[in-house]
């Protein structure tokens, strides 16, 4: 029994010495690695040299929104001579896509998809129609079929579930 305490009290003395030796080693390395932690200032400086920009959030969501009020102004300018096109032009082709919503894409992600099928112009005018209407989080899983005719608000309608018509493969 002496022998069996005897290794068990060597054990618990090696375990401690080895634990001993870990905990001052990365003590000290954390004090280095403290030393190298850079402030934000510092941080947004080397960025910049890298050729970053930095700037807030409020200032992304304001340039999004002048850069989508320009858009639609220039729409509108634009909208009298397409028309004027499209009567003296041959008929438009109408584009038919099968659009499948996964889980977890964002209305972003949809309205890309949309714009890369030619079935919308503007992707931003999808997805300001869908959070304006609160359609954003109403969008449906599965596969719809759109053409290139269907305004925004048909393709909100038809997208967010609320035209069962055009919802394929689902019963």
């Amino acid at each position: 029994m002496k022998q069996i305490l005897r290794s068990f009290a060597a054990g618990l003395l090696t375990a401690t010495l080895i634990l001993s030796v870990i905990y001052l080693i990365e003590k000290n390395e954390t004090s280095q690695n403290k030393e190298n932690t850079l402030t934000t200032n510092q941080m947004k400086q080397a960025l910049e040299t890298q050729g970053y920009i930095i700037s807030a959030d409020s200032d992304v969501t304001q340039k999004e929104d002048e850069h989508y009020e320009t858009e639609k102004e220039s729409d509108k300018l634009n909208e009298p001579v397409v028309e004027e096109n499209n009567q003296n032009s041959e008929p438009e082709e109408v584009r038919i896509f099968t659009l499948t919503i996964e889980p977890g894409m964002t209305i972003s992600e949809v309205a890309e998809k949309l714009v890369h099928a030619k079935i919308i112009q503007n992707k931003n005018a999808l997805t300001t129609y869908l959070q304006e209407n609160n359609y954003a989080t109403n969008i449906q899983i599965g596969n719809f079929e759109l053409t290139s005719k269907m305004s925004i608000e048909e393709i909100s309608n038809t997208i967010a579930n609320q035209n069962e018509s055009s919802r394929l493969g689902q019963s």
